[in-house]
């Protein structure tokens, strides 16, 4: 259709759509711009976009009643059919359908650059809830590729023109390959495969390759792009991953709503007939295996049974016991000859006892468990054990409790004087320690460790720790010790994402004795920001340059959120520094991420 389009330019479609200017081509359909009529008179005449498409008779019919029910569908996020209908042009029969004017598609701009992950994720919050509205409806996009995704100002939008009922077959609107899924009925999971052929083009500007194995060689795709791809792209379209999916990997706070049957969705009148009748997931009242038939075959089968009379010559059949109307016991009574027969027990509807899926007739007999003596005589001896034991140890504990928290004076004065003696000769003999030595000088010695296994040492007290032989704990100070104290703090003292990682005493010695002389903060979009809760910490350690630039940058401490972390770290190597000492090489610099701010400092 592309070598006559040109001379189309100034006909009327339809006697009253204007071809005024061609906008694209493909294989066998052409799009204008054209104006519709205004909404009140006196109004200019909005423009709008018309797609003309060369008639099949045998299938014309079915197209038009296809965008019938898609002009019935009204969602934000699925771009509008106006108007639609058959026409001459230059003495060829067409099918026209006229939609909302589009500033651009997806795949125009895709040819000059790739999407951002942010930019993608933009995209996918526009168009992922008109997928679900369809896909809720028992429809199926049947055209999810980057050339039918529309911006129209700062609205994404899905073409319409190609909706289909689900289970359609996929030769009735063919998509090119590699976004037509590999099945032959169109599903829901059909949209998922184009999704991910989608995505990675959006954001690489190529498609995947597919290896003669069947799977496809992905290039590098940024988190959590790469596994959404991976799992759209599978064969078997029952194992793929589905839409809610999608989204709780794009936002940790989506929640999947409750899906609606298809016949209770909220479409037009004119086209819940058609929809119904086309969808694999209604099933008409007549079927045999639809909800109404069902009901009815349980509901008739007492009727049945009571209007049938044995007959004449017969033997009359035995009566039917609702094994719920038993007596609950482990041996029925015997049934005597002469007893009078029971008058049946009346059931109880259902619908008068939530949750409760039978009837129920006649009380029933609670079993109870008879009381072991065994089990008494096993709790008197255990309890006698245990105040044997209790009578035990319990003396012994706080006396042993009382020597080790009270000696005596002398002895406290002489380990108090000693261990300050060999503290002092301990600081002038050992060097500062480096950040990677940090940690090891605050850990305790094999004699404190065994010392704590008394019940006495449970507060750390700097004599006994200092009284220890060969002086093994005399490199820790008191600046050492303040981790341990920070990590065995109550929950509330670390209410940020990131509160709880203690960082090396040498790292905050290295950070109080640097001077900040240029700051940068991550630059954090609103729609990440709305996605913290609370406050994310990122403490990033950043080894400095002779002249105060920083060298390298990593994480001090696990972090709770990559992204984040990705961020502080890209920001952590602009900072400035003065001129570094030899004792401070390193620094550690602390980013709080809020829903509202971001803030960095250096941790003292």
């Amino acid at each position: 259709m592309s070598a006559t389009t040109q001379h189309l330019l100034g006909q009327l479609a339809d006697g009253r759509f204007p071809l005024r200017r061609l906008l694209g081509v493909r294989e066998n359909s052409a799009v204008f711009l054209t104006t519709t009529e205004p909404a009140r008179p006196g109004d200019p005449p909005p423009d709008a976009a018309i797609k003309l498409i060369p008639e099949d008779p045998s299938k014309s019919d079915i197209e038009l009643d296809r965008w019938r029910a898609a002009a019935a569908l009204s969602h934000p996020g699925l771009l509008q059919i106006l108007h639609f209908g058959r026409c001459t042009i230059d003495g060829s029969p067409c099918l026209y359908v006229v939609t909302e004017l589009a500033d651009e598609d997806l795949g125009q701009l895709l040819p000059r650059r790739a999407l951002t992950g942010e930019e993608t994720r933009g995209m996918l919050a526009a168009v992922l809830p008109a997928l679900d509205f369809l896909h809720r409806n028992g429809l199926v996009h049947a055209g999810f590729k980057p050339a039918n995704i529309h911006a129209i100002g700062d609205k994404v939008k899905l073409s319409a023109d190609r909706i289909l009922p689900a289970g359609e077959s996929s030769s009735t609107l063919p998509l090119a390959a590699p976004f037509a899924a590999p099945e032959s009925i169109l599903f829901p999971a059909s949209d998922i495969w184009s999704l991910g052929i989608s995505l990675c083009e959006t954001l690489t500007k190529d498609l995947p390759v597919r290896e003669p194995s069947g799977q496809f060689l992905l290039p590098e795709l940024p988190v959590p792009f790469a596994e959404i791809v991976r799992a759209a792209l599978v064969e078997d379209a029952t194992l793929r991953i589905t839409l809610d999916q999608v989204r709780s990997l794009l936002d940790p706070s989506f929640m999947a709503e409750r899906k609606a049957t298809p016949a209770a969705t909220p479409v037009r009148s004119d086209t819940d007939s058609n929809i119904a009748a086309n969808s694999p997931y209604v099933r008409p009242p007549e079927a045999p295996d639809s909800p109404e038939s069902l009901i009815a075959a349980v509901e008739a089968a007492p009727a049945v049974a009571a209007s049938a009379s044995p007959a004449s010559g017969e033997r009359e059949p035995l009566p039917e016991i609702d094994p719920l109307a038993v007596p609950l016991s482990p041996v029925s009574p015997p049934r005597s000859a002469a007893a009078a027969p029971q008058a049946p027990r009346s059931r109880i509807p259902v619908s008068s006892l939530p949750q409760v899926n039978a009837t129920i007739g006649g009380p029933r007999r609670v079993s109870r468990p008879p009381v072991s003596s065994r089990s008494n005589k096993l709790f008197l001896v255990s309890a006698a054990a245990a105040l044997i034991l209790l009578v035990l140890f319990v003396p012994r504990y706080f006396l042993r409790s009382r020597n080790s928290s009270s000696p005596n004076s002398s002895n406290r004065s002489a380990t108090s004087s000693a261990s300050a003696s060999e503290n002092s000769s301990t600081r002038a003999k050992t060097p500062p320690a480096s950040p990677a030595t940090a940690p090891t000088t605050a850990s305790p010695s094999p004699n404190s460790s065994a010392a704590a296994n008394s019940p006495a040492t449970s507060s750390p007290t700097p004599s006994r720790n200092s009284s220890a032989p060969g002086g093994a704990a005399s490199g820790s100070s008191l600046s050492d010790s303040r981790p341990l104290h920070r990590a065995s703090s109550s929950p509330k003292a670390n209410s940020g994402a990131n509160a709880g990682n203690p960082l090396p005493s040498s790292d905050r010695a290295n950070s109080a004795a640097v001077t900040v002389e240029r700051k940068v903060l991550p630059e954090v979009s609103g729609k990440s920001r709305s996605t913290i809760r609370g406050t994310v910490r990122i403490n990033v350690r950043a080894q400095l340059n002779p002249d105060g630039t920083v060298s390298t940058a990593e994480l001090a401490a696990p972090a709770p959120s990559q992204f984040f972390a990705n961020l502080a770290l890209k920001a952590a190597r602009q900072w400035q520094f003065a001129k570094p000492s030899s004792a401070s090489s390193s620094v550690v610099i602390r980013f709080d991420f809020t829903p509202t701010s971001t803030s960095a400092s250096v941790i003292p």
